[in-house]
């Protein structure tokens, strides 16, 4: 006789959720796709270039229909032969139109003004995406400054942890007096202290950065620590007063700061 015993298989599966580590470029790339403000400032874009077009459209002529129709019943006057009627029907129709033939350059101006506002506009726009950009950069940075900082000091935390028990021997011996492990002990606990302050620093930086991004929680959150080795520094070959004149040239708050003045003369005229 032949006995056959069914052992259970037991499976066990584990979900393990791996947060991906994000970079500068993802992080700058993904600001610039959902930040409400500068899609409300896009927003703003299309609703200039809609009064462009109205301000285009404003010197067509204009055409206006009416039709109307009227059916009254009852005892009613007719007021053709004065004479008692039951019901009475009666239809209007009319078309109207115009054209405005000078009007001291008032249409010109503002379609010129228009488009003035929405070139102001977009620059507006390359403004805030130029903020958004050095926000989103500055506050990586500080995460990884927090995490330089956080690291040094760990590592002037293991070092009084060595320097107690290397003092607690020296006392033990006779060597040095116990006041000297009352030193160390508490410089101990200011490096204790010291990593508490430097966590709490780090997840602040993460906390910024995550609600700049309007990532609901940090939980999870990493970047990716650049590798400085392949950094290449190259200073710019220009004077400071080169790089200053094709700044005002070149940087969106001063285009915008000049078109919206250029906006203003206009709407004088």
């Amino acid at each position: 006789m032949r006995i056959t015993v069914l052992l259970p298989l037991l499976f066990v599966f584990t979900n393990s959720f791996s947060q991906e580590s994000w970079s500068l470029e993802q992080c700058i790339a993904y600001a610039l796709d959902n930040n409400i403000q500068l899609k409300q400032q896009e927003l703003n874009v299309s609703i200039d270039e809609n009064t462009l077009h109205q301000s285009r459209y404003s010197r067509f002529p204009s055409l206006n229909a009416h039709v109307n129709h009227n059916y009254n019943f009852g005892h009613v006057i007719d007021e053709v032969d004065y004479q008692v009627s039951q019901d009475m029907e009666s239809n209007n129709f009319s078309i109207n139109s115009s054209v405005t033939l000078f009007d001291g350059f008032r249409i010109t101006n503002t379609r010129k003004q228009n488009e003035i506002n929405l070139m102001a506009t977009i620059a507006e726009v390359e403004n805030l995406r130029n903020d958004l950009t050095l926000n989103i950069a500055s506050a990586y940075l500080q995460i990884l400054y927090s995490i330089e900082i956080l690291e040094t000091t760990r590592q002037q935390l293991e070092l009084s942890k060595l320097q107690i028990n290397r003092t607690q021997a020296l006392v033990q011996a006779g060597s040095l007096p116990e006041g000297s492990l009352l030193e160390i002990e508490a410089q101990l606990a200011s490096d204790e202290l010291q990593l508490v302050n430097a966590q709490n620093k780090l997840e602040m930086a993460y906390l910024t950065l995550t609600q700049m991004l309007d990532i609901k929680s940090p939980e999870g959150f990493e970047i990716v620590k650049p590798n400085l080795n392949d950094l290449v520094t190259t200073l710019p070959a220009e004077t400071p007063d080169l790089i200053f004149s094709n700044a005002l040239e070149i940087m969106p708050q001063i285009q915008s700061a000049n078109l919206r003045l250029s906006s203003s003369e206009m709407g004088l005229e």
